[in-house]
């Protein structure tokens, strides 16, 4: 008996070390293969967990993400080609963030629907038509509309799946976008600095080499597009091979796409997926669309707040708080003038006012030169024009900007260079005596010389602030 269990023993773990041995002599591939196949089997809960943890975060960073919007407004108005670029690369982000946030919720809810179904099955079974008693021409129907229910939770699984990884191609699809206008951007602005297009009196075929360019580049995006949401089309054509493959793989990189085709490519290899990457981009604008729709409330109260019956309170500082001061505006310290003097703060846009001051004085030179520099921890190259006359750069901005009071023109007002320490803003400080005006209600009208395209001149009424003394 002794014998016999140890020859049983024995024969065990020679077939457990023959199975192992076999195991060991698989190849990698064949051993990575079925560890994926497992592992695609439970990819639903990864799924549910990571919907949910991205969906939490993203609500939770939306606030911040909002917050960076006045500041930017700020940065735009007050700064140069740069923050333009800055600006249209946060503007893609927000698509980015809206599409990523709706497609995870659309999977969780997908997901969820699948767990009900299986729950479903687990309690009633496969569809039983013979209980139902319908008429044969409903049975028929039902039969060939819906199939077995056990193929409806199965179309489910992969909608689940297919949709939770789309929601990553949306991503990375907008970041391309983002990515690509950001080249072709940074490269329109540098070719203008070169050419020195960007003086409103550069000459005419500086702007035509420099529009040419933008106009080409975005017709090669849009090249690029056609053939990545059509599946390839320029890929399958033969006789194009010789001149796209250079410029697909040159996309690859300005795109960053070369960093998710195999995503993609896994994507469109499926009937599913194949579908819904064609309609990619009007997923996309289907989800801005999505996030824009508002409802109208008040239909007969003005929408423009620069209008002289409407009281702006982003425009008075004490009343109003830092991150909602309407940074593009002038504004006073108070709407009610109960000292001697109010202060007037306008603030300066070079945006706006650097095409006009430089048509208007071309031989005025900067207090910064060049568009970037390299002074901080370290400082290697400074932009301070240190022999600017700072009297003339005031007479420049006193130049382009008019007061009115009360239709009024108040001639020779005596701005000066102030760096406003609550709007954060650098522009023209003017304190506006008010001692000897009578009690009553007064007006402000702001105006300031404006260069149109290509070169005409005109005053523009920027704002109107009311007061009371």
């Amino acid at each position: 008996m002794l014998h016999l269990c140890r020859d049983n023993f024995r024969a065990t773990v020679l077939s457990y070390g023959m199975a192992e041995y076999k195991n060991q002599s698989e190849p990698e591939t064949g051993g990575l293969k079925n560890w994926l196949d497992n592992l695609q089997q439970e990819s639903w809960q990864l799924e549910l967990i990571i919907s949910g943890v991205v969906i939490f975060l993203m609500l939770g960073a939306y606030g911040p993400i909002m917050d960076v919007q006045p500041l930017l407004a700020k940065n735009y108005l007050t700064g140069g080609g740069l923050f333009v670029v800055v600006a249209g690369g946060y503007f893609i982000f927000i698509i980015a963030y809206y599409a990523l946030l709706i497609i995870f919720i659309i999977h969780l809810v997908l997901r969820g629907f699948w767990i009900g179904a299986i729950g479903l099955r687990s309690v009633s079974g496969d569809f039983d038509y013979d209980v139902l008693d319908y008429q044969p021409k409903f049975n028929s129907w039902l039969h060939s509309q819906l199939g077995s229910f056990d193929d409806y939770i199965e179309r489910l699984e992969v909608q689940c799946s297919v949709a939770f990884s789309f929601a990553f191609l949306i991503f990375f699809s907008v970041l391309s976008v983002g990515a690509f206008t950001l080249v072709i951007a940074g490269a329109t602005f540098g070719m203008a600095t070169i050419l020195g297009a960007n003086n409103p009196d550069a000459a005419s075929w500086k702007k035509a080499v420099v529009a040419g360019t933008n106009l080409f580049s975005l017709f090669l995006g849009v090249i690029y597009l056609i053939d990545f949401t059509s599946l390839g089309w320029f890929k399958k054509k033969r006789w194009l091979q010789r001149i796209y493959f250079p410029f697909y793989r040159l996309m690859g990189w300005i795109t960053l796409a070369r960093f998710y085709r195999p995503f993609y490519y896994n994507m469109i290899d499926h009937p599913f997926g194949r579908k819904l990457v064609k309609r990619l981009w009007l997923i996309i604008f289907g989800t801005m669309l999505a996030t824009s729709v508002t409802i109208i409330r008040n239909p007969f109260y003005p929408t423009s707040k620069t209008i002289n019956s409407v009281v702006n309170e982003a425009v008075y500082l004490d009343n109003v708080a830092v991150e909602e001061i309407s940074h593009s505006l002038p504004s006073l310290a108070s709407r009610y003038a109960e000292r001697d003097y109010l202060e007037i703060f306008v603030p300066y846009l070079g945006v706006q006012n650097d095409r006009t001051i430089i048509h208007l004085f071309p031989d005025l030179a900067p207090a910064l030169k060049g568009s970037f520099a390299i002074d901080g921890p370290i400082n290697m190259w400074s932009a301070r024009n240190r022999s600017v006359n700072n009297d003339s750069l005031l007479v420049a901005q006193r130049a382009i900007h008019r007061l009115y009071l009360n239709d009024s023109l108040l001639a020779d007002v005596p701005w000066q260079f102030y760096e406003h320490p609550v709007r954060e803003q650098q522009g023209l400080l003017y304190d506006l005596p008010v001692y000897d005006l009578p009690r009553g209600r007064y007006t402000l009208r702001f105006e300031e010389y404006t260069l149109s395209y290509p070169d005409s001149l005109y005053w523009d009424k920027k704002a109107e602030i009311l007061f009371v003394r």
